[in-house]
């Protein structure tokens, strides 16, 4: 993935982060996903309104998912539609997060997916601004990126030891974040960027937006900053 060219993508997810304003910070049950989305086409050859952006970002409403679990996202301009989910998923070894995305309308497959998931625990955050968060338990990001191709699994790692967080843990303190960016016609005048997050688990069900904008700022924004800007 062309780092410079995603520089579009990175700044309208860097105002997701940094947008609380306009939210529905309504309680969340631990079987929804909520999003956090930008409805926008950037291509690289346009001189962006970088104030619309930012105040389409700022006025983001989360949604409740279709019934299988998964976050449509429309990008009508381009003709592309995007199922993204986020799962915290516990199985008989433990809990991990789950990030995956399938492209479900589109013109041709996108160059180059990208997606990163992160299983977060014992969090406690800045209230009642929610700016930062510290996770004092597990704060494991995983990343996958896919070249060419519609669909694109990311999974949080396991510790040093290889496991996973005890199957034990109060699914009130677990929570799962995690975003995708996706382009088409990459490095041409035509160049398409999208992006999305969402999020998921018992930590989120009271301030689940801002607990998540939190998160995303602390520990998923890094990942992706890290691997398109440098």
């Amino acid at each position: 993935m062309k780092k410079i060219t995603l520089s579009a993508a990175i700044l309208a997810m860097t105002m997701m982060g940094c947008s609380d304003m306009g939210v529905d910070n309504s309680v969340a049950s631990t079987n929804e996903v909520k999003q956090e989305q930008s409805h926008n086409s950037l291509a690289k050859s346009v001189n962006y309104n970088w104030a619309s952006v930012f105040n389409r970002l700022q006025n983001m409403q989360p949604t409740n998912p279709n019934g299988d679990g998964y976050q449509y996202f429309a990008f009508p301009e381009a003709g592309i539609g995007i199922m993204f989910q986020t799962r915290d998923d516990l199985d008989w070894d433990g809990w991990e997060a789950q990030g995956e995305l399938y492209v479900a309308d589109k013109p041709y497959n996108p160059n180059t997916i990208y997606v990163a998931a992160g299983l977060f625990s014992d969090c406690s955050f800045d209230a009642p601004y929610y700016t930062t968060a510290n996770c004092r338990g597990w704060k494991l990001v995983g990343e996958a990126e896919g070249k060419n191709v519609s669909g694109v699994l990311a999974v949080s790692p396991r510790n040093p030891r290889g496991q996973k967080l005890s199957k034990d843990k109060w699914y009130m303190e677990v929570g799962a974040v995690s975003a995708f960016v996706g382009v088409w016609n990459e490095g041409s005048p035509y160049e398409t960027v999208e992006n999305g997050a969402t999020y998921h688990g018992g930590m989120f069900e009271d301030h689940g937006d801002q607990k998540a904008r939190a998160i995303y700022r602390t520990y998923i924004w890094p990942k992706v900053r890290d691997k398109m800007l440098y």
